[in-house]
């Protein structure tokens, strides 16, 4: 049997005649290499969703993937199978573009390896490697100057803004010329060592209207002037006074021309028994205040009048032609007198003077002097002798002869009557009447008009009459009182007791005590 054309015999059958590469498969040349009906052998048919590569049926992936271990990968990003089946990326990388590259969060971005905040990374400032130099910072991706605290940047250079005339307040605001930057506004130029204060050159550690900064106005204290020093706000005292409490609060609180406990300075203590006159310590004696250990004070340095420099009490002298019973009264109320012979009194015999009178005619002395010196003179009844009347005179005014010859025995009551309130007449009743009518006797009268630091404090019931108790304060604190009862001479032990001595009683505290 002769094969057709196109066959041959093979195995005693007419066979195709293959090319190099196939394969006869019931009659027909195959590729068993990529044939899927005759994968590797005739017959052999590849199942769905494979194909024939080389032989054997394969999975058949779509573009872009590839076949790992029969599946579909891609090679461009898989972490296991990167660039090629089988490679795993490492921890912290991922696969990118088929190789295994670092991976980074969210707004980093990988520089050599490494991810890097390309926002605020001064090595990396908005792309990888670019280095920002030094002085700058990376903000927002780019190099920016960055400033201390106090300073802005002004283009690229830092700037006091406060005290920058070229950028005064703002950057690129420039003072005109002659004028400097304060406090951010442009001002006046001031010397070396002083601040423009608005329009005014200020030395901030003197000024206590500019102190340690300007406008800074040091308070104002009680009794001083306000400071400056090392610009920190103090204060000086006026002139006698001190801060001896040592608090700022209160000022110069003391005042050291009376203060015992600071007596011209604070650390300067009267000793007891004196006080603070004028800035030195003197004795209390002279202020007019009764005090421990003090028998009197009339509140004066005199030491020849009724107190004493010491506060003793001064010489009372005791004269006149009528004495009697004002030397009892004395004598009831304990009280020392020395007695002088004679119807006047010379002003040696001490710094008060009692003088008690019925009639007489010795001419009268002049008290005048002694009484602008400070001394203190009482008179008791008096006379009826011209000259006398005109003695009066020089320190009261009276009318002149009562009566006919010369005095006035009181027939109606009370006697005595209380006008107004005084020291001397304040241990006397408010009325009296002699207990002897002759006692009622008196020798003057008094108009009721009288001489500056005149009061007529008692009078008589008679008509007419303006007063019968005078006293008269001179300027220098002597006095002048006159009595017009003739007490000295007529009287009794009742007399004595009830109106004698009372009423010498309240002269002596008087004249013994400040004005």
């Amino acid at each position: 049997m002769a094969c057709p054309s196109g066959q041959i015999c093979t195995a005693g059958r007419c066979q195709a005649s293959c090319a190099a590469g196939l394969t006869a498969c019931t009659g027909v040349c195959r590729d068993l290499q990529t044939d899927e009906n005759n994968c590797g052998v005739c017959a052999r048919v590849c199942a769905a969703g494979t194909v024939c590569v080389t032989g054997a049926c394969v999975v058949s992936c779509a573009t872009g993937l590839s076949n790992c271990s029969g599946v579909c990968r891609d090679l461009a990003s898989d972490n296991s199978n990167c660039g090629m089946c089988g490679r795993v990326c490492g921890a912290g990388t991922s696969c990118n573009g088929g190789a295994c590259t670092v991976t980074c969060m969210t707004g980093q971005t990988n520089c050599s390896g490494v991810c890097r905040d390309l926002q605020a990374d001064n090595n990396n400032c908005g792309a990888c490697a670019r280095v920002c130099p030094t002085g700058q910072a990376c903000l927002s991706g780019v190099c920016t100057v960055i400033c201390g605290v106090g300073q802005t940047n002004c283009s690229g250079t830092c700037r006091d803004l406060r005290s920058d005339s070229q950028n005064c307040g703002a950057c690129g605001r420039a003072c005109p010329s002659g004028q400097v930057c304060a406090n951010s506004a442009c001002t006046i130029s001031c010397p070396a060592g002083q601040m423009a204060c608005g329009s005014v050159c200020a030395t901030l550690a003197t000024d206590p209207s500019n102190c340690g900064a300007c406008g800074r106005v040091c308070p104002a204290v009680t009794n001083a002037n306000a400071s400056c020093a090392g610009g920190a706000c103090g204060f000086v005292c006026l002139t006698n006074f001190g801060n001896c409490d040592g608090n700022a609060a209160n000022g110069c609180e003391t005042n050291l021309t009376n203060t015992a406990a600071h007596c011209g300075a604070c650390a300067r203590a009267c000793p007891s028994g004196q006080a603070c006159v004028g800035g030195a310590c003197q004795a209390l004696c002279g202020n007019g205040r009764l005090e421990s250990g003090e028998q009197c004070d009339d509140g004066n340095r005199i030491d020849t009048d009724a107190c004493t420099n010491a506060c003793t009490r001064g010489r009372v002298a005791l004269g006149g032609n009528a004495i009697t019973y004002v030397t009892q009264g004395f004598s009831t109320l304990g009280e020392p007198v020395t007695t002088v012979a004679g119807q006047w009194l010379p002003t040696s015999a001490g710094g008060v003077l009692v003088m008690s009178n019925d009639g007489g005619t010795t001419a009268p002395v002049d008290y005048n002097a002694f009484l602008n010196a400070g001394g203190h003179v009482l008179m008791i009844g008096g006379s009826n002798y011209d000259p006398y009347y005109n003695w009066v005179r020089n320190y009261l005014n009276q009318t002149g002869r009562v009566g006919s010859p010369g005095w006035q025995q009181i027939s109606c009551g009370p006697h005595y009557t209380a006008l107004g309130s005084h020291p001397i007449t304040q241990f006397l009743p408010t009325t009296y009447s002699l207990t002897v009518s002759t006692a009622s006797y008196h020798m003057v009268r008094f108009q009721a008009s009288q001489p500056a630091g005149t009061a007529i404090i008692g009078r008589t019931c008679l008509s007419g009459d303006n007063g019968s108790v005078v006293v008269r304060r001179y300027a220098s604190g002597g006095t002048f009182t006159y009595l017009a009862y003739d007490v000295g001479q007529y009287g009794n032990s009742t007399t004595v007791t009830q109106f004698v001595a009372p009423f010498l009683r309240g002269y002596l505290a008087f004249v013994r005590a400040a004005p």
